[in-house]
């Protein structure tokens, strides 16, 4: 900046007091010439020389110093010294000193107001140097140097480290404001900014263009933030999708399971209802079994007093021969209640067929329902145990009705071998009586026959107390399997609970992820 000077003031002062000298001068040259008397000519000179002095002293105390000092204050206002003394005590110096705390006012109010913005701000003049550069700005940057370090460098080389042409370049250019503009700047450690950023010229109250304004808005952290809300939004959006297509097959697997639980639980009810007619009938052949063993029993006892009788002598073949006819007449309702038995027997292994099949679909049923479990995977896992448990019963079953199936076989043996000696009985009976009516030389083969009969009986009524420990067993055996059906129809029962439960549990997993998207 030009320093003030006083130099036209002075410059006045001198060719006034040349201009008296110069008239003295010219009095002097007519007073030699004759023109008028030297005395007086000299007196003239003298008058004229002391005006012109008189008056440059005057002036330059009046007017050249205090007009140099007030040019100097000002001079020191301009450049920032405001703490500097004013001139003489003075109108003008008074004026200027009142421009000049009105200046420092706005000055200082103008600085606070950008020193204390909370944003990054950036102030250029119209060659795009930085007049106004606060710390927020650097920090944005990552800079550590102090902000007046960067006044009069060019805005281009500290933002983007290059030459190029500013934005605020062209907002100043076109006299117009630009507001958030998107950005990306260099930080000092190598990353890059997001900003973003206000621009628009400064004018003087004149509205001339004096420079321009940039607010930055450091948006970093909100597009990083944005950038993960998408990446985590993708993601939900991926895993809905799956979780979609996971519920719709749990609610497929969920139906059909239903299905092959309620068909076990038919199977279950139709077994128990099987069972209940074989332990009827098995009740049934109890009866039989005992009214045989009671006949064999008498049989005994008959067989006992026949060979008492026929050691007597002839007198008594008459009562030996009725004796045998009543033995032959219990041997052919023991061969009839034989028959009978070998029947029963033959319908109960029929009975245990149809339990045989009936275990092995719940066996096969149970298989498939926990296959169908294996799939619905976690949620399936606890009715995979029922299903485990529903297989353990039916195999349970299936051995019991083994041992049912050998006992009945062992009875259905036992009837035909007391057939086949109830025959054998029937023919000695005949023989011994036709023996009886031709001679009573025949006694000691009646008695022989006797105790052949009476041993044959003692057999059978043994075997019929086999048969009957035998009905027995396997009425416990039937009363075994009708439990083992109501626990396993109390399971599938419970299994068809939980099916329903993960039904309702994929329809909400359902309506959760539609909400989701």
């Amino acid at each position: 900046m030009s320093r003030p000077s006083d130099f036209p003031l002075r410059q006045f002062l001198l060719l006034y007091g040349g201009g008296l000298g110069l008239t003295a001068a010219a009095f002097t040259a007519i007073a030699w010439n004759g023109g008028i008397s030297s005395w007086h000519g000299f007196g003239m000179i003298g008058a004229f020389a002391l005006l012109g002095a008189v008056l440059y002293l005057t002036l330059n105390q009046t007017v050249v110093c205090p007009a140099a000092a007030t040019a100097a204050y000002a001079e020191n206002i301009l450049e920032g010294r405001y703490g500097a003394e004013g001139g003489p005590d003075s109108e003008l110096n008074r004026m200027v000193a009142e421009l000049a705390t009105r200046y420092k006012e706005r000055l200082g109010f103008s600085r606070s107001i950008l020193e204390g913005m909370p944003m990054p701000i950036c102030i250029v003049d119209t060659d795009q140097r930085i007049t106004f550069l606060n710390r927020e700005c650097l920090n944005m940057l990552g800079s550590t140097e102090s902000p007046q370090s960067y006044y009069g460098r060019m805005i281009s080389q500290i933002f983007y480290k290059d030459d190029r042409r500013s934005l605020i370049a062209d907002c100043m250019d076109t006299d117009t404001k630009r507001s958030n503009v998107e950005a990306v700047f260099r930080h000092a450690d190598g990353s890059d900014i997001n900003v973003l950023i206000n621009l628009f010229p400064l004018r003087d109250v004149e509205g001339t263009v004096t420079g321009g304004c940039c607010v930055y808005l450091d948006t970093t952290e909100l597009k990083r933030h944005e950038a993960k809300i998408v990446s985590q939004n993708e993601r939900i959006a991926k895993a809905a999708g799956e979780a979609t297509a996971i519920s719709l097959e749990l609610a497929e697997a969920s139906t059909q399971l239903k299905a092959v639980v309620e068909q076990a639980r038919s199977g279950t009810r139709i077994q128990d209802q099987r069972i209940e007619e074989t332990a009827t009938a098995m009740e049934e052949m109890t009866a039989t079994v005992i009214e045989v063993a009671r006949n064999a029993v008498d049989a005994a006892e008959g067989a006992d007093e026949a060979r008492s009788k026929a050691g007597e002598g002839a007198a008594v073949v008459t009562e030996a021969v009725g004796t045998i006819h009543e033995v032959a007449t219990h041997a052919n309702g023991l061969r009839t209640s034989m028959e009978e038995l070998e029947r029963r027997a033959e319908d109960i292994g029929k009975v245990l067929s149809v339990i045989e099949d009936i275990a092995d679909q719940t066996n096969l049923l149970a298989l498939n329902a926990a296959i169908e479990a294996a799939r619905a995977g976690e949620a399936g896992r606890g009715f995979a145990v029922v299903a485990d448990e529903v297989r353990k019963l039916a195999e349970k079953t299936m051995a019991a009705t083994s041992e049912v199936h050998n006992a009945i076989v062992g009875i259905q043996e036992g009837a035909r071998k007391n057939v086949r000696a109830t025959e054998a009985a029937v023919d000695s009976v005949n023989l011994s009586t036709e023996m009886a009516s031709r001679s009573g030389e025949a006694l000691n083969s009646i008695v022989t026959m006797a105790e052949s009969t009476s041993d044959m009986v003692r057999t059978i009524a043994t075997a019929a107390e086999q048969q009957s420990a035998a009905s027995e067993e396997i009425n416990q055996a039937t009363t075994e399997v009708s439990r083992v059906c109501g626990d396993t129809d109390a399971l599938m029962a419970d299994a068809s609970e939980s099916v329903a439960r993960l039904a309702q549990l994929a329809d909400s997993l359902s309506a959760v992820i539609h909400e989701m998207q």
